[in-house]
């Protein structure tokens, strides 16, 4: 068993509101990139991790390296899926999540 602690870092307000908004964007960043999964419905291809890092190349307020691990990250939950998927693994989805972009543009997909 483990045990943890979690405590509070004392930040300066600035550097806490600076924080916060590179999660916002990295939040952003992610699902944005759930959004193009439609793009399966409608081609019936994945698009690879290298085309989806091109498409977010220099659009977020980040560093190009924090945008390419969120691909990575976005792709290795992709495989690891579909393994489970040929292992019989059954996805019990609960909820239909809606997200809109900073776009307007709305993608809806399932929540565990």
């Amino acid at each position: 068993m483990f045990v943890t602690h979690s405590f509070q870092i004392p930040y300066e307000e600035e550097l806490y509101a600076k924080l916060r908004t590179m999660q916002r964007e990295a939040a952003s960043v992610w699902n944005d990139i759930v959004c193009e999964s439609s793009y399966f419905f409608i081609y019936g291809k994945w698009l690879s991790k290298t085309e989806v890092q091109s498409v977010r190349k220099q659009t977020y307020n980040l560093h190009s390296q924090t945008v390419q691990a969120i691909a990575d990250k976005y792709e290795a939950n992709q495989k690891t899926t579909r393994q489970l998927r040929k292992t019989g693994y059954i996805v019990n989805y609960k909820k239909l999540l809606r997200i809109t972009n900073k776009l307007g543009v709305t993608c809806t997909s399932y929540t565990l």
